[in-house]
């Protein structure tokens, strides 16, 4: 769940919730090394998920130095 809200390419995803696929176990453990070190500023890049409006993908995640 993103604090500042979703990305513009997001619109309609109810409560900034972002999904990471199941098949992205690199991007899912870095989130949660990201999380549990209670880093706050990531850069997200996200695209919206084909055949399922209102959802958007998390395609790569890079925590702020």
């Amino acid at each position: 769940m993103l604090d500042s809200g979703v990305p513009d390419n997001c619109a309609g995803v109810s409560n900034g919730w972002m999904l990471i696929k199941q098949q992205d176990v690199a991007i899912t453990s870095l989130v949660l090394a990201v999380w549990t070190s209670e880093k706050k500023v990531v850069t997200v890049y996200t695209h919206a998920r084909e055949n399922n409006m209102g959802d958007c993908v998390i395609s790569q995640f890079d925590p702020a130095g």
